[in-house]
């Protein structure tokens, strides 16, 4: 059974290691991908404040504030695989400081 499993790094380095340890160490596995935020966090000047809300005629006007942007600088890592090896992918994940794992199996 084909069986996708999503999880989020806080470094990008560390998201890059683990889908290039899942590859190449688990057979049953068919895609490893890591996507990063660095290139919409980058583009980010600040965060957007709400500075006013009318409750009556729901009108906004916002405020662009300097500062870190609100993306993490890490990425979230795709995985597809059979569904044989889910716990050697899981604990490789955890071993390298993913969070938010989820497995992702298709109802028959």
């Amino acid at each position: 059974m084909i069986t996708s499993i999503t999880a989020d790094f806080h470094s990008s380095e560390m998201g890059s290691l683990a889908a290039d340890r899942i590859r190449s160490r688990i057979p049953g596995v068919y895609s490893a991908v890591l996507r990063t935020h660095e290139g919409v966090a980058a583009n980010r000047s600040g965060n957007v404040i709400p500075t006013f809300a009318n409750n009556f005629s729901m009108n906004f006007m916002t405020a662009q504030a300097p500062g870190s942007s609100y993306l993490p600088a890490g990425g979230r890592i795709y995985i597809v695989c059979d569904g044989s090896r889910i716990d050697e992918i899981n604990s490789q994940l955890n071993s390298l400081g993913a969070v938010n794992i989820r497995c992702n199996q298709p109802a028959l």
